[in-house]
């Protein structure tokens, strides 16, 4: 019995002793990959620079969320304080504390942006959801670069975003190698012209309402541990385009019933009329999921 124990000790030591050794590693890794140089060669096409409007800007960084992290103004906030790091929005104006001066131009906005690289080339911080954002099309992206090159400046001096040691092993996994993310969201695209249509729709959804209700808009977790769960959206195509627009602009959806405050609709009333149009024109196709399969 006493063998069996000791073999028992052993083996669990060993197990402690290789689960720590790939930890060591994988914040190694992390480490690394935080302060590695990401080469991002994309630039925006002069047609799109051309057409870049600061107002249309203003409204995108609104309705795809950036006031949420960044602050009403984009000055900046301690975003979230959590066991993987002190994470810190920061001050995108030119203000005291702020990066703004740092971006030349459009193009370093844009890399920002859609890439989540800083004009010296190393990756920004974690929490950045350029994945979502490099769906913008190139017009669009301009256009969140001329609103945010014009920012009025705002003196807010933030501490900067911590990582800790689990933030660290987080960030070695192979699901967080940034490189070859990178490298896979410079490949060339293409994005459908404005108009009330169900492609035009597809792709703001897109960049919005899929962080919740997940990419085929049948629901799911929300990102938040604290927030509801997002319901999927097959059902909202019943709507009349009337109805759909005053639940994005009001809250108030079909039967008078409110909607949850987890839904950013104050956001969304900042959508065209147009937009809200192809919103639901999309929606309108998204079938509801076949019975006994998930």
């Amino acid at each position: 019995m006493r063998k069996v124990l000791k073999w028992i000790a052993i083996s669990i030591g060993i197990l402690i002793g290789v689960a720590l050794t790939i930890g060591v590693v994988l914040v190694l890794i992390g480490r690394s990959r935080l302060n590695d140089r990401y080469q991002v060669t994309v630039t925006l096409p002069a047609e799109a620079v051309a057409s870049g409007s600061a107002e249309r800007g203003a409204r995108i960084a609104v309705t795809r969320g950036c006031t949420e992290c960044h602050a009403e103004g984009l000055e900046g906030r301690v975003f979230l304080d959590i066991p993987p790091g002190l994470i810190v929005a920061p001050n995108l104006t030119r203000g005291r504390g702020g990066v703004g001066a740092r971006y030349a131009g459009l193009d370093d906005w844009n890399r920002a942006v859609r890439y989540g690289v800083r004009p010296d080339s190393s990756l920004i911080a974690p929490f950045m959801p350029y994945d979502y954002f490099n769906r913008l099309s190139e017009a669009d992206a301009a256009s969140v670069g001329a609103y945010l090159a014009g920012l009025p400046s705002v003196d807010n001096q933030l501490p900067p975003t911590k990582i800790r040691p689990l933030g660290y092993l987080i960030l070695g996994t192979p699901s967080m190698s940034a490189k070859a993310r990178i490298a896979d969201l410079q490949k060339p695209r293409t994005t459908p012209a404005p108009g009330p249509t169900a492609d035009y729709g597809r792709y703001i959804a897109s960049t919005t309402c899929v962080g919740c209700h997940s990419e085929n808009m049948l629901g799911g977790p929300h990102f938040d541990p604290a927030g509801l769960p997002a319901p999927g959206l097959s059902h909202v195509g019943a709507w009349s385009t009337e109805d759909f627009i005053k639940a994005l602009r009001t809250g108030v959806a079909p039967g008078e019933r409110q909607l949850t405050d987890w839904m950013p609709w104050k956001l969304y009333a900042r959508f065209t009329d147009e937009e809200l149009r192809a919103l639901h024109e999309y929606v309108k196709t998204i079938k509801p999921p076949t019975a006994g399969i998930n």
